[in-house]
């Protein structure tokens, strides 16, 4: 099955491939290095260990959901300091703010993660989901809006400055109008 470290495809059944895959594992030193990260992993995702113990075919399944759970607090944590940081100018306030929302949002997302269970019932299910996706849009939005500004702050700039000048314009315009209109009396 491993050839030199690269995989090679085996009419094997998935339960011997992974035992061999976690001999191979084990024989570069990678295992208490991965199983770490697992549990790591599974620990964002809520899941309940002795659960995973007696199914461990659902193991990636939920390292997958740790790994996004954590990696949305990190996001969140980035664009937070990100976001505060331009509003305060003050990297102290940033980087204190920033990992404070993180932690929350990573918390949020893990309870909500963790406690959706699949009924079978569409309406039920969209229900059970409801609060991750709000809590989606609203980090999208934290995200984005900062992110926005930065990315067109050239463009914006641009634009405030020709609705300035346009505006100085059109006041010295008035001021000649009113003092031509004075001086004609």
């Amino acid at each position: 099955m491993y050839n030199s470290g690269h995989y090679e495809r085996s009419n094997r059944p998935y339960a011997i491939q992974t035992a061999l895959a976690l001999k191979w594992l084990k024989k570069v030193k990678c295992l208490p290095i991965m199983n770490k990260v697992n549990r790591f992993f599974l620990f964002c995702s809520g899941v309940n260990l002795s659960m995973i113990k007696k199914s461990p075919t659902e193991n990636n399944k939920y390292v997958g959901i740790g790994a996004t759970v954590l990696f949305t607090g990190l996001f969140a944590a980035i664009a937070a300091a990100y976001a505060f940081f331009v509003i305060s100018d003050n990297i102290f306030v940033a980087a204190t703010i920033g990992p404070l929302w993180g932690l929350m949002i990573f918390n949020l997302d893990r309870l909500i993660v963790s406690s959706m269970k699949k009924t079978g019932s569409l309406k039920t299910d969209l229900l059970a989901i409801s609060p991750r996706l709000i809590l989606a849009i609203f980090i999208s939005l934290v995200i984005a809006k900062p992110l926005e500004l930065k990315i067109f702050e050239k463009e914006i700039d641009d634009e405030l400055i020709q609705i300035s000048n346009n505006s100085i314009k059109q006041q010295a315009a008035k001021i000649d109008s009113t003092y031509t209109r004075k001086r004609n009396e």
